[in-house]
C-alpha cells in the first residue's frame, strides 16, 4: 500500500542524509589529522645530558624560544668546582629531534682562551660563569630541537635544552664572535678570579 511505500523511501532518504553526514565527517577529521600543527612556543629549560657528566649549576638562553636563523645566548655557571681546571673545551652542539647534529654542529671553543675574564687554570673551589652565543642555523630546524652545552676535560658539566614552538627562519643569520665572554671568582678555598659574566661577544643580528 502507499503507507508502506512512503515510510520506505522516507528511511532510504533518512540513510542517505545518514550517510552523507559521515562522510562529511570522516573527511573533516581526516583534514585535520593531516594538518601539522606547531607545538606551542614555551621558554626552553635546560636539564641533564645524556651521558652520567653533572649538569650546570644554572643554564639559561635568551630568547627563551630562538627562532631558526637567529643567534641566541646561553648563559651557564659552576658553583665551586670540585677541582681545579687547567684546560677545557666547550663544545655547543644543536641537534635534531632524532639525535642528529645539524650542519656545522657541534662547535668547539676553548675556555682557558676563548672567554675573557677566565685565566687557567682556574683554582678549585671557584664560580665559573660564561656566556655563549649559539647560532641558529636557517636551514635543518625540527620542533622540538636541543641545544647542548658540554664543558669537557674530565667531564666538568653538560646540561641539554630542549627548544619547542619555534618558527622558521625569517632571513639569513648573523655570524656569531669568535666566543661570549665570562668570569671566574676564587670560591672558598679558591685563588681570585676575573669579573662577573659580561655580554657575548655575538656579531650582527639576523639579516632580513
Amino acid at each position: 500500500n502507499y503507507t508502506t511505500i512512503i515510510v520506505r523511501k522516507l528511511s532510504i532518504i533518512a540513510m542517505k542524509r545518514n550517510l552523507i553526514f559521515v562522510v562529511i565527517l570522516l573527511t573533516t577529521l581526516s583534514v585535520v589529522n593531516a594538518i601539522s600543527i606547531p607545538l606551542r612556543k614555551r621558554d626552553t629549560t635546560f636539564g641533564a645530558c645524556a651521558s652520567n657528566i653533572p649538569q650546570f649549576n644554572t643554564a639559561t638562553i635568551v630568547p627563551g624560544t630562538p627562532d631558526a636563523g637567529n643567534i641566541a645566548n646561553v648563559s651557564v655557571s659552576i658553583n665551586n668546582t670540585p677541582a681545579a681546571i687547567n684546560t677545557a673545551n666547550i663544545i655547543t652542539d644543536i641537534q635534531d629531534n632524532s639525535g642528529k647534529s645539524l650542519t656545522g654542529y657541534p662547535m668547539n671553543s676553548d675556555l682557558c682562551t676563548d672567554y675573557t675574564g677566565i685565566t687557567c687554570p682556574v683554582p678549585a673551589g671557584s664560580n665559573v660563569n660564561m656566556v655563549i652565543p649559539v647560532v641558529i642555523p636557517s636551514n635543518g630546524i625540527t620542533d622540538p630541537y636541543n641545544i647542548i652545552i658540554n664543558l669537557t676535560g674530565n667531564s666538568i658539566a653538560c646540561s641539554n635544552g630542549t627548544v619547542t614552538g619555534a618558527g622558521a627562519a625569517k632571513g639569513k643569520a648573523g655570524k656569531a664572535g669568535k666566543a661570549g665572554k665570562g668570569g671566574a671568582k676564587g670560591g672558598p678555598g679558591g685563588g681570585p678570579g676575573g669579573g662577573p659574566a659580561a655580554p657575548p661577544g655575538a656579531g650582527g643580528p639576523p639579516g632580513g
